[in-house]
């Protein structure tokens, strides 16, 4: 039987119930969001590999919302080679972004 992904939660009575309560939006969220829209619009990348990717961090759970979205979306576009993480890296350090 394969593991369950965070995401498929069909068929499984909860142990939590999910809180629908709207959290902080920190700017550099919403930022990415807007990034992960410009992206998918452009043909650059797709939603089901932002979910994929966010269902693959290690710590998904004990991450919050906007972490996860932030690495999954460079997670693939470093897959895709669009950017690598030393890039990343340096424009995080210089304040860039």
């Amino acid at each position: 039987m394969m593991d369950r992904r965070p995401h498929d939660r069909g068929g499984v009575p909860d142990r939590r119930p999910i809180d629908w309560s709207d959290g902080e939006r920190p700017d550099w969220g919403v930022l990415a969001l807007c990034l992960r829209a410009a992206l998918s619009a452009r043909g650059i990348l797709r939603l089901d590999e932002i979910r994929r990717a966010t269902e693959d961090l290690d710590d998904y759970r004990s991450l919050g919302y906007f972490e996860r979205r932030v690495l999954a979306l460079e997670n693939v576009l470093v897959e895709k080679g669009v950017i690598t993480h030393e890039e990343i890296d340096a424009r995080a350090v210089l304040g860039d972004g």
